[in-house]
């Protein structure tokens, strides 16, 4: 008892340092941005939010291919309305409410929890993967200016081809679920199919690559040379704010790491703004993407009802 309240403190803790982050940038540079005045343009911002929706779209194709490997093909539109369903969930504190949203929504399809574990898992390697790799790509033109050598890239696509192989991601699952004690999940994707997945995923990626650098033209004329510096901070930001466990959707983390790193090439007024323009980006096409599909949730499907 005394240590889930020792880490329950810690949590509130961290928490509060990085919304005290926050609020210091935002107070520590109030008189610059209090003389700059944000013109946004409204045509670039459209666009870079129609592109994050349509990276939602590759997503939740990529999820119902990986669904119909592990379990059986799914109505796209149900499968839609699930995935963005569990999006909206992850809001929750503790991350919990996404795949318990999936197990419920697909058990009407009867889909077991196993099977939707077995996808969630694949998803969150193809999806990480995939933003790692486009990370990777855009900081390839400036990661020697921070004194960091550019050899190790090299590395990069046989590590990756590697790791995606279904027997090594299935003997690494099996290993964590050992150890928290649960079934071992069998994983029947082949490996021509996760290297399609992989790069379906890495598409994906670069449809966001491209909405980043549209919002920072939104913001001003920001040069070309920089694009990669802007495209690497959105990437390592999304990715730190994903894998953390301390907030609901990575809500505050993903800001601070954001601002901190584009505050490297950009005013720290620009870079609080993309910041949050980019929060309200992610959260509003959730929501449009749940509205869509609100009505198509899965249905009992009649096969299991014989």
């Amino acid at each position: 008892m005394t240590r889930k309240y020792l880490l329950l403190a810690l949590k509130i803790l961290i928490i509060a340092a990085i919304f005290g982050f926050l609020f210091y940038t935002l107070r520590y540079n109030a008189g610059e941005l209090k003389k700059v005045e944000f013109h946004l343009s409204w045509p670039p911002f459209l666009l870079s939010c129609a592109l994050v929706f349509l990276l939602y779209i590759t997503q939740v194709l990529g999820f119902n291919f990986i669904l119909a490997g592990v379990a059986r093909r799914v109505p796209l539109l149900e499968t839609g309305a699930v995935w963005f369903a569990s999006q909206i969930a992850k809001y929750v504190p503790g991350k919990v409410m996404l795949p318990l949203v999936r197990f419920s929504m697909f058990k009407r399809r009867g889909i077991s929890i196993k099977q939707v574990t077995t996808a969630i898992y694949l998803e969150l390697v193809c999806m990480t993967g995939g933003i790692t790799m486009i990370f990777l790509i855009s900081s390839f033109a400036w990661i020697e200016s921070i004194n960091i050598p550019r050899w190790p890239y090299m590395l990069v696509v046989p590590i990756a081809l590697l790791a995606i192989h279904p027997r090594l991601l299935e003997k690494a699952i099996n290993f964590g679920l050992i150890l928290i004690k649960q079934e071992p999940l069998e994983i029947k994707v082949t490996y021509l199919q996760m290297i399609l997945l992989g790069a379906w995923y890495v598409f994906g990626w670069l449809i966001y690559a491209a909405a980043c650098w549209l919002l920072m033209q939104a913001l001003g004329d920001t040069p070309l040379a920089l694009a990669p510096q802007a495209i690497g901070s959105f990437t390592l930001a999304w990715l730190v704010g994903f894998l953390t466990f301390l907030t609901p959707g990575g809500l505050g983390v993903r800001e601070a790491f954001m601002i901190g790193l584009l505050s490297h090439w950009f005013p720290v007024s620009v870079s609080t703004a993309a910041a949050f323009l980019a929060r309200l980006q992610w959260t509003g096409m959730e929501l449009l993407g749940a509205a869509l599909t609100i009505r198509y949730r899965p249905t009992i499907d009649p096969k299991d009802q014989a």
